[in-house]
């Protein structure tokens, strides 16, 4: 059986990312495994205060902020026993998990699925869809 040592779980804000990383945490428990939880600022959300963004990278305060409160929201989730980062990362949200996922040398990577609708996934396709074709580890995708 895997033993599992560092837990990747991307966070969106949704009720399906909160399932996930309960289920992280849980498997961290049992592992004594470390958990990231990473949430990615996707820029094309913010098309207007894009134009904001400098050359130099700067990000205008409320949009980081964002980010730091969906990480915010959950840290309470987090069992006194178990280790755990947050990161917020900008860029394609499926791109930085999978940096983030190398990065860290994560075992596992446990997702939340939005249940996108059938021709908004055909169309766009989903996060998760993504991950679990262009993982190098493990995915396990809570719906």
């Amino acid at each position: 059986m895997k033993v599992f040592k560092n837990i990747l779980v991307p966070l969106d804000g949704s009720q399906a990312g909160r399932e996930a990383l309960l289920y992280a945490l849980s498997l961290a428990e049992t592992y004594q495994a470390s958990v990231w939880i990473l949430h990615v600022i996707d820029l094309n959300q913010y098309m207007s205060s894009f134009e904001q963004v400098s050359g130099s990278g700067y990000l205008p305060q409320e949009i980081l902020d964002e980010g730091q409160k969906v990480l915010e929201e959950v840290c309470g989730l987090i069992p006194a026993g178990v280790t755990a980062k947050t990161l917020v990362k900008m860029g394609r949200p499926q791109e930085r998990i999978l940096e983030t996922a190398a990065e860290m040398q994560a075992d596992l990577i446990v997702m939340g699925s939005r249940g996108l609708g059938a021709l908004k996934q055909m169309l766009m396709g989903s996060v998760s869809q993504y991950i679990l074709v262009h993982a190098k580890s493990p995915v396990l995708v809570i719906r």
